[in-house]
């Protein structure tokens, strides 16, 4: 650890560092996972995971996806259940993009200021 600047909280620390927080990569990547996945960029076929919603409202993308009901805490964490409000949140620039790299680019120029951002425990 770099000792100048050990007295800082966790948050200061990565904006010192310019590192972005373990929650921000874990989302970071669980985005990728998904543009993967409704792309064809992996062997796995989408439909096993993910469910495209085939609500025809204005608002958001084409490519949103339906969250499913999750009873238990073991089926909240699954990848399926985890990652639709943060994917059906993204706007249509983002999950348009032609390629895993361009997606990337934009994913991080529009989370731009979530780099450094802790989950709160007590919620």
């Amino acid at each position: 650890m770099v000792l100048s600047i050990r007295h800082l909280p966790y948050p200061d620390r990565l904006r010192h560092l310019r590192l972005p927080s373990l929650y921000y990569r874990r989302r970071r990547g669980d985005m990728i996972t998904v543009f993967q996945l409704l792309h064809g960029e992996m062997a796995v076929e989408p439909e096993r995971f993910l469910h495209k919603s085939t609500s025809k409202q204005t608002r958001g993308h084409q490519w949103k996806l339906l969250k499913p009901r999750a009873n238990t805490l073991t089926r909240r964490n699954a990848l399926s259940t985890r990652v639709v409000n943060d994917w059906n949140a993204l706007p249509s620039t983002v999950v348009s993009a032609t390629s895993v790299v361009q997606f990337k680019a934009r994913l991080d120029r529009h989370w731009a200021n979530k780099m450094y951002d802790i989950p709160n425990p007590y919620h």
